[in-house]
């Protein structure tokens, strides 16, 4: 499984079994080296914004934590690597967060399912 912004959903899915490689990247480098040092069985990947790294494997499921922030380029990279599906958590939940137009997700991340804090939902 691929993670973009790591923190407690990464401490959830590390307790999963069925998970067999965690791979947890983040933008923020004090967060990762804490991560680091509470969930070391995770591959965590620092990244600057904007500059997704390549990513070689697949995964069955991208997970996107929806933080304030343009996350297109993640949205992007996730819709590459994943097999299955893509989680996109908490869209939309801040009033500073940048919108994506829903044409451009229906375009560009087709396996995008979006997850808000009450309930798991399609954009469409």
């Amino acid at each position: 499984m691929l993670e973009f912004g790591s923190g407690l959903s990464t401490e959830l899915f590390s307790l999963e079994p069925q998970i067999e490689r965690l791979v947890s990247m983040d933008i923020l480098g004090w967060h990762v080296e804490n991560m680091r040092k509470v969930l070391p069985e995770v591959e965590f990947v620092l990244y600057e914004k904007g500059k997704v790294p390549e990513v070689e494997a697949r995964f069955d499921m991208v997970f996107v934590d929806g933080p304030a922030g343009d996350r297109s380029q993640e949205l992007k990279k996730a819709n590459e690597v994943a097999v299955k599906v893509i989680y996109c958590h908490d869209w939309g939940r801040g009033q500073n967060e940048v919108q994506l137009d829903e044409r451009w997700v229906k375009e560009n991340v087709p396996k995008m399912i979006f997850l808000n804090k009450w309930r798991a939902q399609s954009c469409w």
